[in-house]
């Protein structure tokens, strides 16, 4: 029976083992670039969401802005007894949306999908993961709270309607309106539900200032984080929007 060589045997045992490990390693990597790639393709379609999230901040916010001046206009006006300013366009507009409450249609698919398939775990800006969270957060508030918002407005617009004739004037996208002033402020139950009015759409522009100061760090944060993913930026602030 020949003698078996130790040394040669525990040898050859190392080089087993090492192989495996190198495997091992080679297997992590080869999972660990797999990731990577998809978490830079989540990112990818994150930041495209963000682009329009963005756009549609800028157009929604000066909406709802000049929205919430019209009312506040309008019931300014009745409370005095005259137009203000003589801003007959300005007043018209207060009447005629009045009840102008959007949604906040902010898309947060590519966030929402990043949780499904574990790969917000992998983020390493975790700032990033939790101003998403907390986006989510913003949005289902608002969707809760916005049908309570547009109570009294309809209740308003429902009232307008018996003094108020609305038409169009050259185009569709042109409403217009005829009205006798007189009627107006001696309506009490309208101007009450203006009062009730302007605190509805100030409550919707203060629910979209939030939702869109996130959007605009979350845009600089995610930008940061795909060009420098190893270099993490410091806590980001932007300037708050205006209601």
């Amino acid at each position: 029976m020949r003698e078996i060589n130790w040394r040669i045997a525990l040898f050859e045992m190392l080089i087993v083992v090492v192989g495996i490990l190198i495997a091992f390693r080679v297997d992590e990597w080869k999972d660990t670039r797999a990731e990577e790639r998809e978490v830079s393709a989540s990112l990818a379609r994150l930041a495209d969401d963000f682009v329009g999230n963005r756009l549609l901040c800028e157009t929604l916010s000066t909406e709802v802005r000049v929205n919430h001046d019209a009312v506040w206009h309008v019931y300014t006006s009745l409370q005095e007894g005259h137009v203000i300013g003589g801003d007959s366009e300005k007043f018209e507009r207060g009447l005629v949306n009045a009840d102008f409450i959007p949604q906040i249609p902010i898309s947060t698919l590519g966030y929402r999908e990043m949780i499904a398939t574990g790969l917000l775990r992998s983020l390493k800006d975790v700032d990033l993961a939790v101003e998403l969270g907390l986006l989510e957060t913003e949005l289902e508030n608002s969707r809760v709270q916005i049908p309570y918002y547009r109570v009294g407005p309809a209740a308003l617009a429902s009232e307008l309607r018996d003094v108020v004739d609305f038409q169009y004037t050259d185009s569709p996208d042109q409403p217009g309106v005829r009205f006798d002033f007189a009627d107006l402020v001696g309506n009490r139950r309208i101007r009450n539900l203006y009062f009730e009015t302007v605190d509805s759409h100030g409550d919707v522009a203060f629910h979209l200032t939030r939702i869109c100061d996130l959007v605009d760090r979350i845009s600089v944060r995610l930008a940061h984080y795909q060009a420098r993913p190893d270099e993490l930026p410091e806590p980001l602030t932007t300037p708050r929007r205006d209601r």
